[in-house]
């Protein structure tokens, strides 16, 4: 009688609990979705999990497999490994795997066999393939088409046509869509428009679609220079969705502008291992020797910079933007090492390419009328306006004006007050930038003069690390001003009674559209030689160099032009000239 009552009761308790499970699902399904509360949620789909395979409740196991994979971070091999266990039709998570593993053609294959067709057309995208032919073929609709046909576009930088094909209306309540959207939008620096975009954003969306628009909000702040707002807005979305490509790849960005670069080192290292789509694994190299090139790693950067000229060969434009980068930072010897991989015998566009960075090398070295020649050659053989701006540049460069029209200092612009008979503090009441700046200036009976410029950098140290930077900077400065019987040093701690001449230190210039520093703000990418020109302004030197910039041509009425050998016009490898130093130590002669 016994074994009755108890299979009775068994089979009562498994009747009750099967009659929980809709509720338990629905209850954690709402929780995850529209909550966010994976953790909770996450254990509470495991327990349904197991309760419908003891009632073989193939449809709830499967609603919950897809839940567990897409919004709650289960890895498609564990669910791979719950499906396998269940009875279930489990190829959909055997192609996940294999697509996590970067075998995207066997991945293709199980999503076709198993009808998982908008899974097969999403990796479609990448391998440039008439999507509508495919979509027609299997039925999906014009929504469907349409956000895939978007996504092929941007994994080809096609940025405008992107932004068309997802403008359609078909798509608006699709968040992904509306998020790649604004991505393609930022690409085009049209940032007014994403800013609408979050604005208009749904209030009754699921939590993740809400992630959707958060990450583009983080895009969005990244892409307006508010570094840290955007890192803030990016660790969020990290938070819940630990392994999303494009806000890893973006705070690796942040990471590497604040000055971080280990961490970016990490991320980037991450990502690159994991990643098969060649367009994406080709921007992640690249940003990856951009960074390593601005933080002075030289040797590991052009490792990368020859991993992506042998397995990506037809991107002929990256040699020359490495060249130009190399350039920037004064390592000659790599640029010229780089000139090998555009071949003087291939297509018209690659020897145009040639004979440009050919011209980059002779402008950096100062020979401007080699340069200029260069210059056509690439313009003849290859016509580009970029080229044409450069002749145009070149042949500015070789026209400078005579020391006698350079600008004169003033004693009304300084304040000087006699410290010991051997040093003088000498206030500028107005730099070119319009701030004020000082320096102590100590003579010898030599005729030595040693100047100290007393600077206090301004940054947030829980947000930006450059403390290796700081040393690079002092001895750069140091290298280019100390000339004959003049030296300059910099002076970080300032001893006490010092009067510190201020200068911020950011992720990225505030005149973001030009991309430039500043006397009085300075960036952890800055190349040194630049920091050493900017030097010259807290000095009370004005630039010498023509604005080429059409929004800012104004700056060149009444500007004096030096020779390109001066530091203040040429800022990568000029030097002060002796009026420069003269012009520094005349206020010793004011009253």
């Amino acid at each position: 009688m016994m074994p009755i009552i108890i299979s009775l009761v068994c089979s009562l308790f498994i009747s009750l609990s099967a009659k929980e499970i809709p509720n338990r699902f629905e209850v954690a399904k709402q929780k995850l979705l529209y909550e966010g509360d994976i953790t909770t949620s996450k254990k509470e789909l495991l327990s349904v999990f197991a309760l419908a395979k003891r009632n073989s409740d193939k449809k709830t196991m499967s609603e919950t497999l897809g839940l567990l994979g897409q919004y709650a971070g289960v890895s498609y091999r564990d669910l791979f490994k719950m499906c396998s266990s269940s009875g279930l039709d489990c190829s959909f998570y055997k192609a996940k795997t294999l697509e996590v593993q970067g075998n995207a053609g066997s991945a293709m294959d199980l999503y076709l066999e198993g009808g998982y067709y908008e899974d097969y057309l999403r990796l479609k995208t990448y391998s440039g393939e008439d999507l509508n032919a495919i979509a027609k073929k299997y039925g999906l609709g014009e929504g469907t088409t349409l956000y895939y046909q978007g996504l092929l576009h941007i994994a080809r930088g096609e940025w405008q046509n992107a932004v068309t094909v997802l403008s359609s209306n078909k798509l608006d309540n699709n968040a992904k869509a509306k998020f790649y959207l604004g991505y393609a939008l930022l690409m085009i620096g049209n940032n007014e428009k994403v800013s609408s975009l979050i604005q208009k954003q749904p209030t009754n969306i699921t939590y993740f679609d809400g992630l959707e628009y958060k990450r583009l909000k983080g895009l969005l702040l990244y892409a307006e220079n508010k570094q840290y707002e955007a890192f803030d807005v990016l660790k969020e979305v990290l938070a819940t969705i630990p392994d999303d490509f494009l806000s890893k790849r973006y705070l690796a960005h942040i990471y590497y502008r604040t000055g971080w670069f280990s961490k970016a080192e990490k991320i980037y290292s991450d990502l690159i291992n994991k990643e098969w789509r060649d367009t994406e694994l080709y921007y992640l190299l690249y940003e990856r020797c951009e960074m390593r090139i601005r933080n002075l790693k030289f040797d590991i950067a052009k490792k990368d910079a020859e991993r992506v000229i042998k397995e990506y060969p037809s991107r002929k434009e990256f040699v020359v933007d490495i060249i130009s980068l190399l350039l920037s930072y004064e390592d000659v010897s790599d640029a010229e090492h780089f000139i090998e991989s555009l071949s003087a015998k291939g297509t018209l566009y690659e020897q145009g390419l040639r004979f440009f960075s050919q011209g980059l090398i002779l402008e950096f070295k100062m020979d401007y009328v080699g340069a200029n020649a260069m210059f056509k050659k690439a313009m003849q053989v290859f016509p580009s306006p970029e080229y044409n701006a450069r002749i145009l540049l070149s042949e500015q460069n070789l026209k400078y004006m005579t020391d006698d029209n350079a600008p004169k200092p003033s004693c009304s612009n300084y304040n000087v007050k006699k410290l010991s008979p051997t040093e003088v503090e000498v206030e500028l009441k107005r730099t070119g930038a319009g701030v004020v700046s000082r320096y102590y200036v100590s003579s010898s009976p030599e005729g030595i003069h040693k100047v100290t410029l007393p600077l206090l950098l301004v940054y947030d140290p829980e947000r930006i690390s450059f403390k290796d930077k700081k040393k690079v900077w002092a001895d750069k400065i140091k290298q280019v001003w100390s000339v004959d019987k003049f030296e300059l040093a910099v002076d970080y701690d300032n001893k006490e009674g010092t009067v510190k001449v201020k200068v911020e230190v950011v992720p990225w210039p505030s005149s973001f559209y030009l991309k430039r520093v500043s006397s009085h703000e300075w960036s952890v990418l800055t190349p040194p030689s630049v920091i050493a020109h900017e030097v010259g302004h807290l000095l009370g030197l004005e630039d010498e160099y023509y604005e080429t910039d059409p929004r800012i041509l104004s700056r060149n009425k009444g500007r004096y032009i030096g020779a390109m050998s001066s530091i203040m016009r040429n800022m990568y490898n000029g030097r002060p000239e002796k009026r420069h130093i003269h012009f520094v130590l005349s206020p010793l002669k004011c009253n």
